[in-house]
């Protein structure tokens, strides 16, 4: 039995054997897909990277900036994570590593955290993971409403 999907679905057979096509259909012409086996019991999205980093892009890191007499704090309360360190530069680089972690650690156990409030934290671990570790911490200071890159490059070509 198959669900109702209006994203194109091939059996996991059809889909080996036309890979390359499959792939050119995700990454370049920007078409997610299902590949499913054993009547829709096993399923999976195909999506280009791209495509998903666009589409977390709306998730953003809002840390709570907290300044004492000889440390900053920064906190992302969503997810229980705490850095400090003597200025805010240092307190962000402690707090890039935690993240760090807790996104290997929900994704690394995935199949336990998916029952567990953490499971929500997913869009924000994706974005963060799919980042280079350059712009990780870019992440944590972004602007409210800023565009995705592809957005950008766009907007740029057209001036």
């Amino acid at each position: 039995m198959s669900p109702i999907t209006l994203l194109p679905a091939r059996a996991v057979s059809e889909a080996k054997k036309a890979l390359s096509e499959v792939m050119d259909e995700v990454v370049r012409e920007h078409r997610p897909q299902i590949v499913q086996r054993n009547d829709w019991k096993d399923a999976m999205a195909l999506i280009s990277l791209e495509d998903l980093r666009s589409v977390v892009s709306s998730f953003r890191f809002d840390p709570r900036v907290t300044y004492g007499l000889a440390e900053v704090v920064l906190s992302l309360d969503q997810m229980g994570l705490v850095a400090s360190g003597p200025s805010l530069e240092a307190a962000a680089d402690t707090l890039v590593l935690e993240l760090r972690e807790y996104c290997a650690d929900l994704i690394g156990r995935f199949d336990y955290f998916r029952y567990t409030k953490r499971a929500r934290d997913l869009p924000w671990v994706l974005r963060f993971s799919l980042a280079s570790p350059e712009e990780q911490r870019e992440l944590l200071f972004e602007e409210p409403g800023g565009l995705p890159e592809p957005a950008r490059e766009q907007l740029a070509a057209s001036r």
